[in-house]
């Protein structure tokens, strides 16, 4: 038995900033994963962090970063939960700084800020092209001087298997050991989930295949209420691997890579007649990557004109991540590139301070719904989870519990059948993917049909189960909402609609259930 009063489920950025936040209030938090947090899907952001710092003198400012964020996500993310965001960003910026991170520096010792995608200012800073793996490393590090201190601890090797609760709400949660099976059984004030998106429900994404989406799986059919499941991002340049996608980072465009097709042998920068051109927000450009695409064209990045000592300064490690895996070297030929899934920008429901439907239940990062609306502003993912883990420690502090205790049971699971559902789920993950970047009414009506059939044939087996519920809530979203709107197109209902100006909510009662609610203020 070992006391902690506060479960954070997740050890990347939103997780292990959730226990620093605690730490730094004294309060004992036990932080739990799978994996160790230098394998979480943090460690792969490559392009960098926003912040309003105005460091090269454009009249930056957090309003004007909270604008775009907005914009970016068609009006429908929460403008106060959006202004805490970004009015707390660039005291985040000074705090890693503090911190140690390494960010990279003007020649008159500011942080330096790069371009990126939908936004109306340089305010991305960065670590070259390593900006996930550098902050893990300086949060870890951080995190084991509390460990010393006894005010963090992190256990790893723990598949998370369920919530508990009482006439409370959540009162703890179940894990069993990844290599034993060994149900592990622990009660806590509050639960914090930081369990990252929904890659492994779909198989080929950006993120990290450790993402499997059992625990999203198992919240959903819990109760948890999840929102704006339809809004998929769609990252306008991946490049195909086996079983997965290789995100070519949005710093590549923000240095000055261009995108173009080719039409009777003849280059078309196919951006160009857009406002913000090929730094348009990520929805925009896929959509008509995609239009290109399904007529049978190609996509290229073409990086060739940089000068050579930029590439290698701040796109070193992506070069070298090209150069290894797709073989092409971007000093001296075009990437060949295609949209791909990249985030998830519906999660978890919760309000401004990270509150989840269920007392005693919060989420943060990708796993949370919460900052992004309809399209995630590129640089916001790291910000979010920061942010995101720092609000939901803060307001897991007033859970009205006593005492948490880690107890082991004389119970076990069959670890094969709950790993397994996460591989053996192919229909499933088929299906999700035909949801793409344009949406038809034929393929809704008929993904539905076969989810429908897939679950009838998955009950009885919990795990696999669950995954099928969530899969079909998801094509339930993006039923319901009959209008086009950041990255939800469809062919059928083209344009944005001002009634569906709205929060989809989606949730499960024995059946799946949807509902529009009023975004927040």
């Amino acid at each position: 038995m070992m006391n902690a009063n506060i479960l954070i489920v997740g050890s990347g950025a939103a997780g292990l900033n959730a226990a620093l936040t605690l730490a730094k209030k004294g309060c004992g938090c036990l932080l739990v994963s799978e994996s160790p947090s230098e394998r979480a899907q943090s460690n792969m952001a490559e392009g960098g962090i926003n912040a309003a710092l105005d460091n090269c003198g454009e009249g930056d400012s957090p309003e004007l970063h909270a604008a775009d964020t907005i914009k970016a996500g068609r009006n429908i993310a929460s403008p106060a939960a959006v202004n805490g965001l970004c009015n707390a960003a660039p005291r985040i910026i000074e705090e890693l700084s503090a911190m140690g991170m390494p960010f990279d520096h003007t020649a008159d010792g500011k942080v330096a800020q790069r371009a990126f995608g939908g936004q109306s200012r340089k305010r991305t800073c960065y670590c070259g092209s390593e900006t996930g793996l550098i902050l893990m490393h300086t949060l870890i590090t951080m995190a084991r001087k509390y460990e010393a201190q006894g005010l963090i601890r992190r256990e790893t090797g723990l598949l998370f298997l369920r919530v508990l609760t009482d006439d409370k709400g959540i009162c703890g949660a179940l894990f069993a050991d990844k290599y034993t099976g060994k149900i592990c059984r622990i009660t806590t004030r509050a639960v914090i989930m930081c369990t990252g998106g929904l890659n492994g429900l779909f198989g080929i994404a950006t993120g990290s295949v450790l993402n499997s989406g059992t625990a999203a799986a198992s919240l959903f059919t819990s109760g948890v209420e999840f929102s704006n499941l339809e809004f998929i991002q769609f990252h306008p340049t991946t490049s195909p691997l086996k079983g997965k996608s290789m995100l070519i980072s949005e710093a590549a465009r923000g240095e000055g890579g261009i995108l173009y097709t080719l039409e009777n042998g003849q280059r078309i920068r196919f951006m160009q007649g857009f406002e913000k051109g090929d730094l348009s927000p990520r929805d925009v450009i896929s959509i008509e990557e995609q239009k290109i695409i399904d007529k049978g064209g190609d996509i290229y990045l073409d990086l060739t004109a940089l000068d050579g000592d930029i590439i290698d300064s701040r796109l070193g490690s992506l070069r070298e991540s090209c150069k290894m895996f797709l073989g092409i070297d971007m000093k001296t030929a075009p990437l060949p590139v295609r949209p791909g899934i990249h985030y998830f920008m519906g999660g978890v429901r919760t309000d401004s301070s990270h509150r989840a439907s269920i007392d005693g239940l919060f989420a943060a990062g990708e796993a949370a719904c919460i900052y992004h609306g309809a399209n995630r502003l590129g640089g916001n993912s790291l910000l979010g989870a920061l942010y995101g883990g720092e609000c939901a420690a803060y307001a897991a502090l007033s859970a009205d519990r006593e005492e948490t205790e880690i107890t082991a049971t004389s119970e076990s699971v069959d670890i094969y059948e709950v790993k397994a559902a996460a591989q053996q789920d192919e229909d499933i993950r088929r299906q999700l993917c035909r949801l793409g970047v344009i949406r038809t009414p034929e393929v809704i009506a008929d993904v539905q049909e076969k989810l429908s059939c897939i679950e009838e044939q998955a009950r009885g087996k919990e795990y696999l189960h669950s995954r099928c519920l969530l899969a079909m809530a998801i094509a339930e979203s993006i039923s319901q909402r009959r209008e086009s709107r950041g990255a939800h197109l469809r062919t059928d209902f083209p344009d944005t609609l001002p009634e569906y100006r709205k929060t989809s909510t989606v949730y499960y009662d024995g059946v799946i259930k949807h509902r529009f609610d009023e975004v927040g203020e």
